[in-house]
């Protein structure tokens, strides 16, 4: 099965937090963190199973059916 790995770098706000929203300043600085995510397909067409790779558990499965 194919799957895409996708890693985001991750921040920290030294000034501000969430004022930017508001032409508000911010003094932002990467840190040497970062998150990991890998996207595969399961199967079907309408579900989307969310897993954490450090809770060993299924944490949820969402219905992608929008009505």
């Amino acid at each position: 099965m194919e799957h895409i790995v996708i890693k985001s770098l991750d921040r920290i706000n030294l000034l501000g937090e969430h004022v930017d929203y508001n032409d508000g300043l911010v003094l932002p600085a990467a840190i040497d963190k970062c998150i990991y995510m890998t996207l595969k397909t399961n199967g079907t067409e309408n579900r989307c199973t969310v897993k954490s790779k450090g809770l060993y558990q299924k944490l949820v499965i969402l219905d992608l059916n929008f009505h």
